[in-house]
């Protein structure tokens, strides 16, 4: 039996040319309007205005033109830069020069000489272009959020965190009657902590400093391997006192929540100065050994605490005016509110975190927040909602794979994670 044709069959029509037509690429739209909105903002301005590298072989573009390849890199979303210039030919390219009028984008080859004449000086100047317009057109009054402790005080809490960037190095010829083979990655990556990437043989480091309630950025710094923490926290704060000076808040409403990378009392005695508070966990296990803590311990726990989602129960004990000194430096000293809390031993051996005493492994946490502001499952509940911020960052750390570095150079480096 023939099959019948159906009746509501639709045609279609397909229209060929010798001409090239290429269809915009999908992140275009939605780059074009952050694009539109920042050329029309006071960081627009300043960028055209105040932000010049100089270089040799400049030609005939501007720093303004790079840094409009560098913002359409990462509004993109694409892997890397040779996917970028790959989708950029075409009325890609045509509209992101209309939006921000300039004459034509930069090749790869120019980018590449551009981010390697940038200098250090150059990466602070953007860094403070973007904080200022952050401060002038970021949010203000209730949208700023925070937290009200038990006195009805406002605080404002703050995350300091590091991202790593891992790379796996490749085998390297070793031939006598050749040069000594280089990698270019040296000035850029050193050994170090790489975020559990079991594969990675050196590292990256950059630390980003957010407002955790609003998610906003106020700076980001790299450096080669596990990086230069407390020297970073230096701006880092500054950076939170400019926030809330800004934002009408106090300084001392101001709360940096650490991880124990930053639990030593230098850390503690730094931020106290800068007139911040803060809320971290504390790596100096000499505490446990004061005879004021001993003591403390020696009594029934104060409180229990069971993060959410986790099947742990801490006991929990504080300890009030605890005098933390530094063992490499005894005028480096500060008084603090230190939270211990107690869990069961459930493996053998020394765990991931905390110190383990017999069958029971104590953590401490420090603070400077009063006990009658914040209890001790208070404490632990703000520095355990840590969680957020690292979330946010997760897409940050990548192992062995350097495609989205854009430049050898540090600074140049540096430049684009601005």
């Amino acid at each position: 039996m023939a099959q019948e044709r159906p009746k509501d069959t639709h045609h279609g029509r397909i229209v060929t040319t010798s001409t090239p037509d290429r269809q915009p690429p999908p992140w275009l739209v939605p780059a074009l309007v952050v694009l539109l909105a920042i050329h029309a903002s006071a960081l627009g301005t300043a960028l055209g205005t105040r932000l010049h590298v100089p270089r040799k072989r400049a030609g005939t573009y501007e720093t303004l033109d790079f840094v409009v390849v560098l913002l359409t890199f990462a509004l993109a979303g694409v892997h890397d830069l040779k996917a970028l210039y790959r989708d950029l030919p075409g009325p890609a390219a045509t509209a992101i020069t209309a939006v921000w009028q300039r004459a034509r984008l930069p090749s790869r080859a120019a980018l590449s000489r551009f981010l390697g004449a940038v200098r250090p000086d150059d990466v602070a100047l953007l860094g403070d272009l973007v904080l200022a317009d952050l401060l002038a057109d970021g949010l203000h009054g209730a949208a700023v959020g925070g937290l009200r402790d038990r006195d009805g005080q406002r605080a404002v809490i703050f995350d300091d965190d590091g991202t790593y960037h891992g790379a796996q190095h490749r085998d390297l010829a070793t031939d006598p009657t050749r040069p000594a083979p280089v990698r270019r990655s040296t000035p850029l990556c050193a050994r170090g902590y790489h975020g559990g990437a079991k594969r990675a043989d050196v590292t990256r480091t950059r630390t980003a400093l957010q407002q955790a309630h609003t998610q906003e950025w106020l700076g980001c710094w790299s450096a080669p391997g596990n990086g230069h923490p407390f020297a970073q926290l230096v701006p880092a704060c500054a950076a939170v006192v400019r926030y809330l000076a800004a934002r009408g808040l106090a300084a001392c409403q101001g709360v940096l929540r650490l991880d124990g990378l930053y639990g030593v009392v230098r850390v503690a005695a730094l931020i106290t100065a800068a007139g911040l508070g803060y809320v971290m966990r504390c790596k100096d296990y000499r505490l446990l050994r004061l005879g004021i803590v001993q003591a403390v311990l020696a009594t029934p726990p104060q409180a229990y605490y069971q993060a959410p989602d986790s099947p742990v129960v801490r006991a929990v004990w504080q300890v009030l005016g605890v005098p933390w000194v530094s063992s490499k430096d005894p005028r480096v000293r500060v008084v603090t509110r230190l939270l211990i809390t107690r869990r069961p031993a459930y493996r053998p051996g020394k765990p991931r975190v905390g110190k383990r005493v017999g069958d029971w492994v104590y953590e401490l946490f420090v603070t400077d927040r009063a006990s009658s502001a914040w209890s001790p499952t208070d404490g632990l509940s703000v520095y355990f909602a840590r969680g957020g911020f690292e979330g946010t960052l997760a897409q940050e750390d990548r192992e062995h794979d350097l495609d989205r570095t854009l430049s050898w150079h540090p600074a140049g480096q540096d430049f684009r994670s601005e």
